[in-house]
């Protein structure tokens, strides 16, 4: 059976740091972050190459949805853990939340893992009800590492 896959790429910049962490990923520092996310509509049918009207996996509007919510929560982002109590206070204080600087909080550290799972989370949700499946996403900070989450 013939499947067809599309990949999507977004490029943002982004800054953080691992809270608690004593190494140098414990200092606020930036990445210029790459995400390709591949996506397959209709898993479930067997002779069909499951494309939309148009003949192809995404509608601009569909691909449009991801960069609005990358573009408005990750890009030029401070992102940061939860617990990180001290950054918080100083973005209060500083008045950057007020300043349209964007802090972008998660329950966890925001390591490329945890960036790139997370990506997983709101895309799936963005495209569940409309039978589009995420197959997989790449997360790469820019440097020497890269994750990956494999959804199938």
């Amino acid at each position: 059976m013939n499947k067809i896959r599309t990949t999507i790429s977004f490029i943002f910049n982004a800054a953080h740091r691992n809270y608690n962490d004593e190494s140098k990923e414990g200092f606020i520092h930036g990445h210029t972050f790459k995400v390709d996310i591949t996506l397959q509509k209709g898993l479930s049918h067997i002779n069909n190459l499951c494309l939309n009207e148009k003949d192809t996996v995404l509608f601009k509007s569909q691909y449009d949805e991801v960069d609005f919510w990358i573009f408005n929560n990750l890009d030029h982002a401070l992102i940061i853990n939860e617990f990180d109590e001290n950054i918080q206070k100083a973005c209060h204080f500083l008045g950057i939340k007020n300043n349209h600087q964007k802090v972008f909080v998660m329950p966890y550290q925001p390591t490329c893992e945890n960036i790139v799972l997370t990506l997983e989370r709101v895309v799936r949700g963005m495209f569940f009800e409309q039978d589009i499946h995420v197959i997989s996403i790449v997360l790469n900070d820019g440097n020497d590492t890269s994750a990956r989450v494999e959804c199938l």
